[in-house]
Formats: structure tokens, C-alpha cells, sequence
């Protein structure tokens, strides 16, 4: 959503948008794996031009895209180096209890993903395609934003789930936001919050801006997490 002042930063940006293959699977078993392989054939020819580095690779979503860039940081093998997800669903298992499963329209969309509820005998799906039952494969530090009192619920697993496991995640609230974001303060605060979140990430650069100390401050001490996540295990052996 800051695709110009990415660029400014020199940050290569693709914007992804919708086409045949989103009619064709969205809210079915297919939406996360196809907009998955989507990022990953991007990212293939992108590298094969000599356009990006594909170990420096960001990915951001809004909304339903929100859901794309979770699945990608649970499924895919590819190395993403920063994220963020903004104010979407998710179809994760907190998600459907919390909020969406009161409804009609999210009953059907929950089913339609996983063939019906996350219990009995239908928990397979579940904990194959879902999230929930994957944060431990997210190895990508990710930055959640969240412009409600219902986002700020929605989001909280991811969230949660994330600090459990040591790993580096940023939650921001804008608490009276809108969908997407109007008022220029808190618009903002999202793009350029992104736009420091990936410099800070992708490129190892702080804005010299006072304001913004303790923002960096934080991302430090979660850069230390990524550090230690990273680091391969090693072996203790007694003699």
C-alpha cells in the first residue's frame, strides 16, 4: 500500500492483482496454495532477471490478501525476509470460534475451505491447511496491523501464537480505523510504518527520526529473536 515510497527506498515493488485464478479459487482448498504459488513464480522470475535479491523478499497483504501472505509464511519453502499482514482474514481456528463462524456467509466460506468444522472427524484439513496448526513454520518476522476493536480480536492468535514461540512479531492498533484506512494520520502510520519495517528488515536501514526511537528499539530486540531463530542448533554431547 506504499508501493511509491517503497521505490523511493529502493525496493523493488510487484503488486499482485486479481485475475481468472481468483474467481476460480477463492474460498476453496485452492485459494492459499495458488496465491502461494503465485509468489513463488514471481519471485522465481524476478530473481531470473536480475531484478531482486531473493533472499531480501517481503511480502505484504490487505484484507483477503491478509490470508495469502499467512499461508505463504506456513507453507512455502521459499525464504521470505519480511511481512506484513493488514487488517484480513485469515481462516485460522480463532478467527472462525471468535468471529465468523456467528455467520452465515463465514460458515459457508470456513466450509467451503475446510469442508466443514474443525472438529469430529474433520480436523485433518484443518490442521493441514490452517495457520493456527502451522505458526511454528513462520520464519519470517511479521508486522500485524489491526484498525478495530473486532481486528484487534482477530488478529490476537497470530500474535500470540508468535511471541509463544519466540519470534519476532509487531502488533499495531489503530483502534477507530476504518477499512481501509482514511484519516491521514493513520494512513500514515501503516504505510510508513511498512515502509520503515521493510528497510529495517530487507535492507538493514533506521529512519534517523527521534520519534521513531523507540519503534526501533523494539525492532532490535525482535531482530535478536530472528538472530537466534536462525542460528542452527547445535549438538551437546557427554562423554
Amino acid at each position: 500500500m506504499a508501493a511509491q515510497e517503497l521505490a523511493n527506498k529502493g525496493i523493488a515493488v510487484l503488486q499482485i492483482g486479481e485475475g481468472p485464478l481468483h474467481d476460480q479459487t477463492e474460498s476453496k482448498p485452492e485459494e492459499g496454495p495458488a496465491n502461494q504459488s503465485g509468489f513463488e513464480s514471481a519471485m522465481d522470475y524476478l530473481d531470473s532477471q536480475g531484478i531482486i535479491d531473493r533472499k531480501r523478499v517481503g511480502l505484504i497483504g490487505f484484507s483477503r490478501t491478509a490470508f495469502h501472505v499467512k499461508y505463504a509464511l506456513t507453507h512455502s519453502g521459499y525464504h521470505f525476509a519480511a511481512a506484513t499482514a493488514a487488517e484480513g482474514i485469515d481462516f485460522g481456528y480463532w478467527m472462525y470460534v471468535a468471529v465468523y463462524g456467528n455467520s452465515l456467509l463465514g460458515q459457508w466460506a470456513y466450509k467451503s475451505m475446510y469442508g466443514g468444522i474443525p472438529w469430529q472427524a474433520n480436523w485433518k484439513p484443518w490442521m493441514k491447511d490452517s495457520i493456527s496448526f502451522n505458526f511454528d513454520k513462520i520464519h519470517t518476522p511479521l508486522r500485524l496491523e489491526a484498525n478495530s476493536s473486532c481486528s484487534i480480536i482477530t488478529e490476537w492468535e497470530t500474535f500470540t501464537a508468535l511471541r509463544l514461540l519466540k519470534k519476532p512479531v509487531d502488533l499495531i492498533y489503530i483502534p477507530h480505523g476504518d477499512h481501509p484506512l482514511v484519516k491521514p494520520w493513520e494512513r500514515m502510520t501503516s504505510q510508513q510504518g511498512n515502509v520503515d519495517w521493510f528497510a529495517f528488515w530487507l535492507k538493514g536501514e533506521e529512519d534517523a527520526d527521534p520519534a521513531k526511537t523507540e519503534q526501533y528499539v523494539r525492532w532490535r530486540e525482535l531482530r535478536k529473536l530472528q538472530e537466534q531463530n536462525d542460528a542452527p542448533a547445535t549438538v551437546q554431547s557427554r562423554n
